[in-house]
């Protein structure tokens, strides 16, 4: 009873109530008492909902207390933890729940906080054990593809990103990415493939519409450039950077007047891109 006291100006009023009443019962009891630890996990989910991360930690303790071998309570104390950018206790508590119970659940929030805290190797360990675990999830692949792209290990991230993509094709997200990764090794024809894919399935990524303009210009294709960037704009309008590289583009083509259209559109933003604009205007222009 008196750890449950530990730090109890930082909880919630009512979560303090619930818990001191659950385990002043649970000690009266014995500890024969997993109705009891249900009733804490219920009172750390409600403190979590409210987002009081000390009053749920504490919640999810005491219920640990009773049931040790509880993986779901382990997994809430890992993200209340995680929330209160505790790092060493949420991946404990992460750990813990995996060996409670090995589940790619426990693995998620374990490869999260490596993530947050730029232990990349660690986080590949992890997501390589989770797919493992369940060869098809996704996720978990998306994940790997993202680290090793981090980790410039291109190669591995288009298998990873590639196998995301298989097991979810309406994943815009894994196509996107892949897309991107194609680009940086200079795969263009499959950097172009990957981003319509992406545009297809979402037709209202900006961004894939951005990186399909500029492998367009790489592979000299520079009427799907402007296209290209004609949605982007549209889907941004108020994004300068979508404005200039269409006007350098229409400029490009010899298209000045629609050129002018972008500087006009640049001004009205008051970006200082207008007068790059205009410099490349003035080159368009000349013999």
């Amino acid at each position: 009873m008196k750890r449950l006291l530990h730090g109890a100006r930082r909880m919630t009023l009512s979560a303090l109530v619930c818990i001191l009443a659950v385990a002043g019962q649970a000690e009266a009891a014995g500890p024969a008492a997993p109705g009891r630890a249900d009733s804490l996990v219920a009172v750390g989910n409600d403190e979590s909902d409210r987002e009081a991360w000390m009053s749920a930690v504490s919640a999810y303790e005491a219920a640990l207390r009773l049931d040790p071998a509880r993986p779901d309570a382990c997994r809430r104390l890992g993200f209340a933890y995680f929330k209160m950018k505790h790092w060493p206790e949420s991946i404990e508590a992460y750990q813990r729940s995996f060996r409670i119970t090995p589940n790619v659940e426990a693995l998620a929030g374990l490869a999260t906080v490596y993530e947050k805290t730029e232990r990349w190797q660690d986080e590949v360990a992890t997501l390589q054990q989770a797919v493992r675990l369940q060869a098809d999830c996704a996720w978990a692949y998306f994940q790997l593809g993202m680290v090793y792209d981090r980790l410039a290990r291109h190669r591995d991230a288009i298998a990873a990103l590639r196998h995301a993509a298989r097991l979810r094709p309406d994943d815009a997200d894994a196509l996107f990415h892949l897309g991107v990764v194609y680009g940086k090794v200079g795969r263009w024809d499959d950097e172009v493939v990957a981003l319509t894919r992406a545009t297809r399935v979402k037709p209202d990524f900006a961004a894939a519409y951005f990186h399909l303009a500029r492998a367009a210009a790489k592979r000299g294709k520079r009427r799907d450039e402007i296209a290209a960037l004609q949605q982007f704009v549209r889907l941004l309008p108020d994004v300068a950077t979508g404005h200039y590289a269409l006007g350098r583009a229409l400029a490009a083509s010899g298209n000045r007047n629609a050129a002018r259209v972008q500087y006009d559109a640049l001004q009205a933003l008051h970006s200082t891109l207008a007068d790059s604009l205009q410099a490349a205007l003035s080159d368009a222009g000349r013999p």
